[in-house]
Order: C-alpha cells, then sequence, then structure tokens
C-alpha cells in the first residue's frame, strides 16, 4: 500500500513540475523614457540591443521593426513600434513555444525582457 501512495504523489509532482512553463505573454505597451533622442538614435539603439540578444531583424522601417529569435527549436517575432520618446514590444507570432490564447512559453517573455532591458540600457548610456 505505501508504494502505490509513494507513485501516486510521485507522478502527481511530475504532474505539476510542467505546469509552471506557461505565462502571460509579456507585451511592453507605450514605454516612454525620459530621453532625448533622435528616430535615428532610438532606431540604433533598438537594432544594437537586438543584434546583443541575438534577436534578427525580419523587417524594418521608420517607427517600425520586426524581430525575430531562433532558439534551439522555438521561434518568435515580435513588432516593435517606436518614436522619439519610447516604444513599444508586441507579440507577433511563435513556433513551439506553447502559445495558447494569452498564454506562452515563459522563455518567450525572457527574451522580451532582457531585450526591453537592453534598449533601455543603451537609451540611457547614449544621453
Amino acid at each position: 500500500m505505501k508504494r502505490i501512495k509513494f507513485y501516486a504523489l510521485a507522478c502527481m509532482l511530475v504532474l505539476l513540475s510542467g505546469c509552471g512553463t506557461s505565462q502571460y505573454i509579456y507585451n511592453v505597451s507605450g514605454k516612454q523614457l525620459q530621453v532625448n533622442a533622435s528616430l535615428e538614435k532610438m532606431e540604433e539603439a533598438i537594432l544594437d540591443a537586438a543584434a546583443f540578444k541575438r534577436w534578427a531583424v525580419k523587417e524594418k522601417y521608420s517607427g517600425h521593426i520586426i524581430l525575430e529569435i531562433n532558439v534551439r527549436k522555438h521561434y518568435a517575432s515580435v513588432n516593435v513600434d517606436y518614436d522619439k520618446t519610447g516604444y513599444s514590444i508586441r507579440y507577433l507570432d511563435s513556433f513551439n513555444l506553447d502559445h495558447k490564447g494569452e498564454k506562452i512559453h515563459r522563455n518567450y517573455n525572457k527574451w522580451v525582457k532582457l531585450l526591453e532591458m537592453e534598449i533601455d540600457q543603451r537609451l540611457v548610456s547614449r544621453r
């Protein structure tokens, strides 16, 4: 009887350990910065940060960039809209990241947060 309880508990723990990978999609919405950057400086900071964090440019025109990232068998793309005062990063598409409705694998959120931090750091250092 103890053996059955042990296996049942072990199975429950295995099932529960896999439940924590999905999170609500993290978007950066209208982040306003206290910097006086030209449109060119803003674009340069975003592109430099993206390259540093291994995001590739899929499409680019003034005020808008589509970035994509491939990590092993995982893929994600985001829209980055920007002007002289700030920027937004919004989910666009993904593959193999368990995207369901408003939720996605936590690694996507980590990649976007790291990109956001890198952009902010570059903008502050370019004052």
